[in-house]
């Protein structure tokens, strides 16, 4: 399939569920918000650069999935109005710090996010904060997912996250910072007795003691699966 054949693609306005794959796709008319009963939007094997902004009239748009190996879609300005998404898989490499600023915003407007996978290609400190405040306000998050581009880590100071009000829901079942180096475990954020359905867990940290240790150790029950990655400092 090719772009010429998504001419009409705005006129099957009932359509539930749309899927797009292979390189000749890349882009989608602007039409696309048109299809008011859309609750499944795949595009992330596609050839998509970026997203039209009508996207943001699907107002029953509940699955967002614009992730690949290889490539990125971006989603256009005022995303947040998708206020219906329970899952986004989507990248936000190449954008510039203030486009990356605004994106990382609007992610705290989608409240009902059961499913959150991110990559990330810059994480400097503007931008952990940015993140963090956003996932406060994303109290139903299940599957947290936020990585990094190229495989590499960024240094995240524990006080800077816990200052911005960095808390995990308690009905958290997975939980993957793989982006991000903490200095130590947080405590404050990885608490047994909170997170009771949580059962995957990956986290790097640059160093560990025996109390962080003794908190993992709490993770005893069998369905609670503890991946921990240590790391030395690295530029």
């Amino acid at each position: 399939m090719e772009d010429c054949h998504l001419e009409n693609l705005g006129d099957l306005l009932h359509l539930r569920y749309l899927k797009l794959t292979g390189p000749g796709i890349s882009g989608l008319p602007k039409q696309t918000g048109n299809l008011k009963f859309l609750q499944t939007l795949h595009v992330g094997e596609a050839a998509i650069k970026e997203l039209p902004s009508s996207i943001v009239l699907l107002p029953q748009l509940v699955c967002l999935l614009c992730i690949h190996w290889s490539r990125s879609t971006r989603l256009p300005d005022g995303f947040g109005k998708l206020t219906s998404l329970e899952e986004l898989r989507i990248s936000a490499v190449g954008y510039d710090k203030c486009k990356k600023g605004r994106f990382l915003k609007e992610l705290g407007s989608l409240v009902e996010l059961r499913v959150l996978n991110v990559e990330i290609d810059q994480m400097d400190e503007s931008v952990q904060r940015d993140l963090v405040e956003s996932l406060h306000n994303l109290h139903k998050i299940q599957d947290l997912i936020i990585k990094k581009r190229y495989h590499d880590v960024t240094d995240a100071d524990v006080a800077t996250w816990e200052a911005a009000g960095f808390e995990l829901p308690q009905h958290l079942r997975r939980l993957s910072l793989s982006g991000v180096r903490f200095s130590r475990l947080p405590p404050s954020c990885i608490n047994p007795s909170r997170l009771h359905s949580l059962f995957y867990l990956e986290l790097c940290l640059a160093s560990m003691d025996e109390q962080d240790l003794r908190l993992l150790g709490m993770f005893t029950e069998h369905w609670i699966i503890s991946t921990l990655l240590t790391a030395t400092s690295r530029s």
